[in-house]
């Protein structure tokens, strides 16, 4: 009852260079519930669906990406944003294991709406891995003419941009 959020997040990445992913998720859980900071809370949520997305445990994974998603989702702040946009593409590709397509593509297309006008290169790399994904998964679906459109899209908005991040994303883009 005496730990500080740091405190928690050593034990949770302890836990996690130790394998122990189950007690990095409580960890998390427990840093989060300390937090007194909105980015603090950001970064405690992410890193514990995280650690609960590498255990297979989908909906808790989910529920706390959503938990994340909905507290901090209109914060203005860059580095919240950014965890935010990388909770939505999870809870993306999440969906995307649980077979779940159209919760995928709706997923995929939240973070692309929301984020596609910010100018952070750290947005701009997570709404373009959205849209390759929403691509992939509308291939995988055979619907060849809307995922075309979508890796075109990929590629009218990032191909000239100098980031090899985003090269890459392109590049997966141009090949798919």
């Amino acid at each position: 009852s005496h730990y500080s959020y740091d405190d928690w997040n050593t034990r949770a990445f302890t836990a996690i260079s130790e394998n122990k992913l189950d007690d990095a998720a409580y960890y998390f859980g427990k840093a989060y519930e300390v937090s007194t900071q909105a980015q603090q809370v950001a970064i405690s949520l992410y890193n514990k669906g995280t650690a609960l997305g590498q255990l297979g445990r989908n909906q808790e994974a989910i529920d706390t990406y959503e938990a994340l998603i909905a507290q901090l989702g209109d914060d203005p702040t860059p580095a919240i944003r950014n965890q935010v946009a990388m909770a939505i593409f999870n809870k993306g590709v999440i969906h995307g294991q649980m077979g779940d397509n159209e919760k995928e593509i709706a997923t995929y297309e939240q973070l692309i709406g929301t984020y596609s006008p910010d100018p952070s290169p750290a947005l701009r790399e997570q709404v373009a891995m959205a849209m390759v994904n929403k691509g992939i998964c509308l291939g995988e679906m055979g619907d060849h003419g809307k995922a075309i459109v979508t890796y075109e899209q990929a590629i009218d908005t990032y191909g000239r941009d100098q980031s090899p991040a985003l090269h890459e994303q392109v590049a997966r883009a141009m090949v798919s």
